[in-house]
């Protein structure tokens, strides 16, 4: 990885570099196919330098997964499955163009302000080395075991992240295992089951519980970004209050009232 200056826009950014080479032109043509908000963008040109090809390009400022989940450990359950929504997005796109990563961990998902970028997929093709899709939704598997639990599974062990961590969601926590034990079992999850699950935890606001919302709340916090903290707080409020009428209602018998 190089650092270099975009002149154009007056940022630093971190260049990849790629072999150069049939093999690599053939999958970085198949990546910009791709068109994917989550992946960085290739360069128009690609430069030569050193016998390497330059790539892509991304913000210096991004912060990789790894470096977070050092710090925190884990992350609240609404930015885990954000983040693994738009993971699991970019692997069923590629998936169709036959595209591969190779090495999908913590250190190769960066995010700025929020925002996935997934680096280096298609590298490892790129270099010759030979993946199967089982061995991405492996590596999937122990990601997402990390960022919901922050702790990293055993080898050949399947534990649920819901044993390590309350309110997940038991569909979510299954899938986890699914992806772990791929090469053990005769109906393999697949990048198109999980981009739906995830995708339908992502957008239903009703089915977060309140500490879902507070922990997500805590986290724009620590972002900045206190109008957003400030909302979800705010519903999450609404919804302690609106459970301690109902238990209240429950325990006297009488009628729960509504505004």
């Amino acid at each position: 990885m190089w650092l270099a200056l975009d002149e154009e826009r007056g940022q630093q950014v971190q260049l990849r570099l790629w072999p150069a080479g049939t093999e690599s032109a053939q999958v970085l043509k198949r990546l910009t196919s791709l068109s994917s908000p989550f992946l960085p963008p290739p360069l128009d040109q690609l430069a030569t330098l050193d016998g390497v090809w330059v790539s892509h390009a991304h913000h210096a400022s991004c912060v990789s997964l790894e470096t977070w989940l050092t710090r925190e450990h884990y992350l609240p359950f609404l930015e885990a499955v954000r983040l693994l929504s738009e993971i699991a997005s970019v692997m069923e796109a590629a998936e169709i163009e036959g595209l591969r990563h190779g090495s999908l961990q913590p250190a190769v998902v960066l995010w700025r302000n929020s925002h996935t970028l997934l680096m280096d997929l298609g590298l490892c093709q790129a270099k010759g080395i030979e993946v199967t899709a089982a061995h991405d939704l492996v590596a999937f598997g122990v990601l997402a075991h990390r960022v919901l639990t922050g702790q990293i599974p055993e080898e050949n062990q399947a534990n649920a992240p819901s044993r390590l961590r309350e309110h997940l969601p038991p569909g979510l926590s299954r899938a986890v295992v699914r992806c772990l034990c791929i090469n053990r079992t005769a109906t393999p999850v697949t990048w198109h089951e999980l981009s739906i699950l995830l995708s339908n935890l992502v957008t239903p606001a009703q089915g977060y519980t309140i500490q879902h919302l507070r922990d997500q709340a805590d986290w724009l916090r620590r972002q900045g970004q206190e109008k957003q903290a400030s909302v979800l707080e705010q519903e999450a409020e609404k919804r302690a209050n609106e459970r301690l009428q109902s238990e209240q209602a429950r325990i006297t018998g009488s009628p729960e009232r509504h505004n």
